[in-house]
């Protein structure tokens, strides 16, 4: 496939930019540099990429198949049936009618079904699920913006108010860049919106919404939280009602349900491994659903959701994900 001239010089802005970083900061230090036009984690020693954490744990979720519920929805469409659950249900029902076998999910048997249900409207079926794949393309660009405004909000309010009020009730500081350590463990107590945390053996990186640190005693505690603006947090995944079984993540993961709230929570777990790496110990882990209006301009409410430490899942992935 041809490539555009952007695709073709990106690679060549990015060493720039790493270049022109580490240019305006001595010494170099063995971490990560950021470059965010490209979303890419670069070493600023070695200029080796990192795979970012959303990136890895992506890797074992179940792969979308855009192509088969493109045309699954399209379908739905052409025969104007509405988008609730007791209609899509009748929907599904239509189609298992003819055949369709919903544990043998092929593009083929899908397009026999469609066949016979949709009669004359076959023959719109390609237009249909080309626009239903560019609304796909529009509402994921929507939601990203969303995202990217939400969090730019949450990290200006922290940093304008200098302190952060939810921590047992008591203030802390808010500290903004963290640019000048290599060394995790040399941060200092405080609330650090945007830290960014990594792993060299692994060469994963990440960048956490909001890491609080606190020491007590001799042990050094950390709080993670990160925001969400999901349409709606699943605690559960799909259930196949034929056969009783909820969709799994990937080996070596294939125990966890394969839902939002899991994907989030082994995101923030594999945070805060990276920074027990580091000497600290994991106190908290959550993150703060971002409920948003249906024009998704206006905040209407935050609902914290409580997740498990899953070190052990995140040492599988890496282990894994390393042969």
């Amino acid at each position: 496939m041809k490539t555009s001239i952007i695709e073709e010089l990106l690679p060549y802005v990015i060493q720039f930019n790493i270049l022109n970083d580490k240019l305006n900061r001595q010494p170099m230090l063995n971490k990560p540099i950021f470059d965010e036009p490209s979303h890419t984690y670069i070493n600023s020693i070695e200029g080796y990429l990192y795979t970012s954490v959303t990136t890895l744990v992506g890797k074992y979720k179940e792969k979308f198949d855009d192509n088969y519920w493109s045309l699954y929805n399209a379908g739905r469409r052409l025969l104007q049936i509405p988008d609730d659950e007791a209609s899509k249900k009748k929907y599904a029902g239509k189609l298992l009618n003819e055949g369709l076998d919903f544990n043998n999910k092929t593009e083929y048997n899908l397009r026999q079904a469609l066949k016979v249900v949709l009669q004359e409207k076959y023959n719109l079926l390609g237009a249909e699920q080309l626009a239903e794949k560019n609304r796909w393309k529009d509402t994921t660009k929507k939601a990203t913006d969303v995202g990217t405004k939400v969090h730019k909000y949450k990290e200006d309010s922290l940093k304008e108010i200098g302190i952060d009020l939810s921590l047992f009730g008591l203030d802390v500081k808010v500290i903004d860049l963290v640019n000048d350590i290599d060394d995790l463990s040399k941060l200092q107590d405080g609330v650090y919106p945007e830290l960014m945390v990594w792993n060299n053996q692994f060469k994963i990186a990440g960048i956490s919404d909001k890491i609080t640190i606190e020491t007590i005693g001799n042990k050094r505690f950390v709080d993670i939280d990160d925001y969400k603006t999901y349409k709606k947090v699943d605690t559960t995944s799909y259930l196949n009602k034929a056969t009783g079984e909820y969709k799994k993540m990937l080996h070596p993961i294939h125990h966890l349900q394969d839902s939002n709230y899991i994907h989030a929570s082994l995101q923030l777990s594999m945070y805060g491994y990276f920074l027990e790496c580091f000497g600290f110990t994991i106190r908290n882990i959550k993150f703060t659903h971002i409920i948003m209006d249906a024009d998704k301009t206006k905040i209407l409410g935050e609902q914290p959701y409580h997740c498990k430490y899953l070190k052990e899942e995140c040492i599988s992935i890496l282990q894994h994900y390393a042969k």
